[in-house]
């Protein structure tokens, strides 16, 4: 056979065989439709591949590659999701079927859909496997394991596929059997995806997000030896659609995320791509690591929204705390650059608070200061987080019109009570701002009760407030700084505004420091304030020192902060002037002035004080003054006294109102201590005298003068000291005292003026001491009773005067209602006792001379008197009697009067009812013309009548009495009137002090019988054959006493004795003898 016809026959054969091999499927296809073949069919696969598969139409195809076509393929992936495919193309390896093998080289699908059983799959959760990266491998794996997958490429393509997750995608995987590798590419659009129906996405967003809208994303990934799974996502635009805020939802453009998963790590890259809501750019890195070494979780953001942020992060990461925490401090603003992440050596700890950093900055923030009411607006700043603390630091802000200049605020995220933080700020303070915000971040404290009371505040500082709270204090401890103090307000407790231009101030905790601060209450003048309070408990205060200028009329609504100072004040109606204060201190309670401890040293000028009547009562005052705790002392005090009418409640108004004003104060000084008052000074009288005066004493009310100068030219220099110790005199006088110079000081008319005339009249007075230091009173005239009272009491134990002898000399002398004329008097002074010696004086034309002793202490009498009578010359008795009396002249005659008194008494006014001694009084040639008891007795016996007694009087030769005198009774021995017609004798006693008498009386006229019997119808008596007496008793009261005859028994020998002895006188024998003979 040659050549050419065995090419023939073999090409035939080939052609024959082709042709065969071709219509073999088209041939067979009936055969492999059936339902018989079909069954055998899916039971084949489904021991394979676990999955039940159906189909319609199987057919063989044979270009562009040999294989067959699968048509209505339907699949029960698993129990909760099915997939339908509308046709499968499967091409075959072209060499491996020459060989007899089959070996797959092309899958296409086409149009498969698939559908997941909602009613089954949500009672299911999926949960994210312990170990993803073996899960993926495993996934892999079996994907290799496949019966189809046995080949060196492998390549599925889908077309338009569905869901009820996205509209369509296309996809193509890659594989390679040889080297067990992956690679996938897809795209997907009108992807939607409702959480609630997607168990692992339900399980994340936990229902915050209600679905995601992705128009359209790509992907490529791959799996080899070294990469479990690598690749990336790129997404144009992601909407969430958020259950909160309600309208609105979160949405990203550029989408470009590259990954990796590896047997060792999981990372992921997400190239920062473009949020539309909340606004800004995002970026996140991915490294999870199951080995040693740490993972992280890294967020890179630009130009973020905050407040947009705030609103989308809250709701998603409800119940999660840090995130609360932080959006809690930064409420709004955008930030321009920031990174957040978590990172942690051990993954399962990695998403701890702990693990937590961040770093950025923000702008235009609105930022709250934590558990405080503080927020500050347009803030700008930045902030790090490491280790669980928060560090923020600021660069700028506002908190209404204060702004902030940087500062720190370090917050503890990781506490499990409370947060514990830190936070310092320099601020550059609205002052006016400032009382709001303390008492809101200090509610229900001292502090933010006194600030609810300043109001019109204005004005600016430069301050730190730092904030602190630690676990141990749920108080936030509060440390405010502040310094160039410029502030201008009211404060309700000071009735001025006050205005702040200088100096520090310190708040921290419950301790409030001022250093150096000046400035001004109204129009006064403060400097160098340094005090420091504490707002616990009782409010300590202490005011170290301060100085200032103080405008006395404007602070004068001051006082009514101190209680009890306006009534210790009442005279005063208002004051002003000048006082400059060098140093002030004060140290107490804030709000209890009366227990403040003061100090104080400075001066006054141009002081005015003014009363309740609105008068300047002082003015031009002018001094020092230095204030302790314990005394107060002011000095060079100076002034013009127009007023007295403040000292009324001290002294009597008839006192001051007698003084001539103004009165000019010099050199004075006041000091008191706290057992010890003393005030001293110099006054000036308008006529040019001069008082010097000390007063002292334990307290303020309790003062008495102890001092005493006077000073008027050649005419007064008077020294007085007066005494308060009870071993001490009275008073001490030295110089020389003239009347002209108290004259001058009083105004005429006035009462003490009247006081002094009533008691000198219009004559001289002065009042001096010799060398040796005894005093003179030297006075024409001397009322004594013009302004000394009786004694009522026991004689003072104490001297009047220190010096021993006091000599006096007045003409006139009223004492008692008596007028002593001449008296010449001494007193001398013992430590016991007191001796007055007047050696002479007249009383109603009686000389007397009378020594009296007064003992102050001891058993003995308080009061001894000593007076004798001798008045050796007649004296006219119509004179004296008038006088003693204190009526007309009832009798006539020239009188002498001798004798001694002597009484003993615990006082002055005792001692006159104990007068003992005994009187004789003698008068010759005398008329009475009137006397009670003697009218009474004559008209009794019808002598002769009342009328008759005062026209023509009833004369007498001689009357003559002798007395002895008892308890100041008068006790009448004998008294006889040799009248010219009758005699008449008495006896009995007499009672001045007490106006009554009893006395016993004879009456013997010296007349023929007949010329009695004419006048007398009662014959008593006859003497001898030749004389007739009468008696008679008088009693009752001097003043009107009661005159009866008596029984002749009823009269005492004595008298009638006494009565004849006056009858049978030389004289009257003779006279009667002449009588008879007519």
């Amino acid at each position: 056979m040659n050549r050419k016809r065995i090419l023939r026959i073999a090409v035939f054969v080939a052609v024959t065989v082709t042709l065969c091999a071709a219509a073999l499927p088209f041939a067979i296809t009936p055969l492999i439709n059936t339902e018989e073949v079909k069954a055998r069919l899916t039971r084949f696969v489904q021991k394979k591949t676990g999955i039940e598969v159906r189909f319609d139409q199987l057919s063989f195809i044979l270009t562009p590659l040999p294989g067959f076509c699968i048509t209505g393929i339907s699949a029960q992936i698993d129990r909760y999701n099915e997939i339908t495919i509308n046709k499968a193309i499967v091409e075959l390896e072209p060499p491996q079927l020459l060989k007899l093998k089959t070996a797959l080289r092309r899958i296409t699908l086409e149009s498969p859909k698939l559908i997941r059983n909602e009613a089954v799959a949500g009672k299911n959760k999926f949960t994210v496997p312990p170990d993803l990266a073996a899960w993926v491998r495993n996934g892999f794996d079996g994907l290799f394991d496949l019966p189809f997958a046995d080949t060196d490429h492998l390549d599925i393509v889908v077309t338009n596929a569905q869901s009820n997750y996205f509209s369509t995608m296309d996809c193509r995987i890659l594989m390679t059997g040889r080297t067990r590798a992956v690679t996938i590419k897809a795209q997907m659009s009108g992807l939607r995806l409702e959480t609630d129906q997607i168990p692992m996405l339900e399980s994340a967003v936990k229902g915050r997000i209600t679905s995601i809208d992705i128009p359209h994303l790509s992907v490529e990934c791959r799996h080899d030896a070294e990469n479990i799974l690598a690749g990336n996502l790129r997404i144009i635009s992601v909407q969430a659609n958020l259950k909160a805020p309600k309208n609105h939802r979160a949405e990203a453009r550029k989408f470009d995320l590259e990954f990796a998963l590896s047997k060792e790590r999981v990372s992921a890259h997400l190239a920062p791509l473009e949020l539309v809501y909340p606004k800004g750019r995002v970026g996140i890195d991915v490294s999870l690591s199951y080995g040693q070494e740490a993972s992280s979780i890294e967020f890179i953001g630009e130009q973020i929204d905050i407040s947009q942020t705030r609103e989308v992060c809250l709701p998603l990461l409800s119940g999660v705390e840090t995130p609360h925490i932080l959006f809690d401090i930064l409420r709004s603003g955008t930030a321009p650059k920031i990174t957040v992440g978590f990172k942690s050596k051990e993954i399962r700890h990695l998403f701890n608070a702990k693990n937590l950093f961040i770093n950025g900055c923000a702008e235009a923030a609105t930022v709250k200061i934590p558990h405080i009411p503080v927020i500050v607006d347009n803030a700008s700043g930045c902030a790090e987080m490491k280790d669980g603390m928060l560090s923020i630091y600021p660069k700028g802000g506002r908190v209404g019109k204060t702004i902030v200049t940087g500062g720190a605020l370090d917050i503890n995220l990781i506490h499990q009570h409370a947060v514990p933080f830190s936070g310092r700020f320099p601020l550059k303070v609205d002052l006016a701002e400032v009382p709001q915000a303390l008492i809101s971040i200090l509610p229900h404290t001292v502090l933010a009760r006194e600030m609810s009371k300043i109001s019109g505040l204005t004005g600016r500082a430069d301050a730190v407030l730092e904030l602190n709270q630690t676990q141990a204090h749920k108080e936030i401890d509060v440390k405010v700084t502040a310094k160039n103090i410029e502030a201008i307000g009211n404060y309700q407790r000071l009735p001025l505004p006050v205005r702040i231009d200088g100096g520090d101030f310190l708040l921290d905790k419950s301790k409030v420091v001022l250093n150096n601060l000046s400035g001004a209450l109204g129009s006064s003048r403060i400097s160098n304030f340094n005090a420091d309070f504490d707002t616990r408990g009782s409010v300590p205060m202490n005011i170290k020192n301060m100085a200032a200028t103080i405008i006395l009329e404007q602070v004068a609504p001051l006082v009514k902060l101190f209680p009890g100072a306006r009534e210790k004040l009442a005279p005063v109606k208002d004051f002003s002037g000048i006082m400059d204060i060098n140093d002030f201190g004060v140290e107490g309670p804030m709000f209890s002035p009366n227990l403040w401890q003061i100090h104080m040293t400075g001066r006054m000028n141009k002081g005015t004080v003014i009363f309740s009547d609105n008068t300047q009562g002082l003015s031009d005052l002018f001094c020092t003054f230095n204030a302790t705790p314990s005394t107060i002392t002011v000095s060079e005090i100076a002034c013009t006294i127009k007023d007295l009418s403040w000292l009324e409640n001290n002294i009597s108004p008839e006192y001051t109102q007698s003084i001539i004003l103004p009165l000019t104060l010099t050199r004075a000084q006041f000091m008191r201590q706290p057992e010890a008052c003393l005030f001293q000074g110099k006054l000036r009288m308008i006529s040019g005298a001069t008082v010097s005066f000390m007063a002292d004493g334990p307290a303020v009310d309790k003062m008495t003068p102890s001092k005493v100068q006077i000073e008027d030219g050649k005419r007064t220099h008077a020294d007085l000291t007066f005494y308060n110790q009870p071993d001490m005199p009275r008073i001490v006088f030295y110089g020389r005292l003239d009347k002209t110079t108290l004259e001058k000081m009083l105004h005429p008319d006035s009462y003490l003026y009247r006081k002094l005339q009533e008691a000198t009249g219009d004559n001289a007075l002065t009042v001096s001491t010799d060398k040796t230091g005894d005093i003179t009173i030297t006075a024409d005239t001397l009322d004594l009773d013009s302004f000394l009272p009786l004694q009522k009491t026991s004689a003072s134990a104490r001297p009047l005067v220190k010096q021993n002898r006091i000599f006096i000399n007045v003409n006139t002398l009223n004492y008692d209602q008596r007028v002593y004329q001449g008296v010449r008097a001494k007193v001398t002074i013992h430590q016991l006792s007191t001796h007055i010696d007047i050696t002479h004086a007249l009383l109603c034309g009686l000389d007397f001379s009378s020594k009296i002793t007064i003992n102050p202490a001891g058993d003995r009498p308080g009061v001894l008197t000593h007076t004798f009578f001798n008045t050796k010359q007649a004296k006219e008795v119509s004179l004296s009697i008038g006088c003693l009396t204190g009526t007309q002249s009832v009798i006539k005659g020239s009188y002498t009067l001798e004798g001694e008194l002597a009484g003993s008494a615990q006082t002055f006014d005792m001692v006159k009812s104990k007068q003992n001694g005994h009187l004789n009084f003698k008068a010759r040639s005398g008329r009475i013309f009137k006397a009670t008891v003697l009218s009474r007795l004559l008209s009794l016996v019808n002598i002769i009548g009342e009328t008759d007694l005062q026209q023509q009087g009833f004369g007498f030769k001689t009357f003559t009495a002798d007395a002895d005198v008892k308890e100041s009774v008068v006790h009448i021995k004998n008294a006889v009137i040799d009248a010219d017609n009758m005699g008449i004798i008495a006896e009995g006693w007499a009672d001045p002090l007490n106006d009554a008498l009893d006395i016993t009386f004879l009456v013997a006229p010296f007349k023929t019988i007949d010329t009695i019997i004419k006048y007398i119808p009662v014959v008593n008596v006859i003497l001898n054959g030749r004389l007739v007496s009468f008696p008679a008793r008088a009693y009752g009261k001097i003043s009107d006493p009661t005159v009866v005859p008596l029984h002749p028994s009823a009269v005492g020998k004595g008298l009638l004795n006494l009565l004849e002895d006056l009858v049978k006188t030389p004289g009257r024998l003779i006279e009667g003898a002449k009588g008879n003979e007519k």
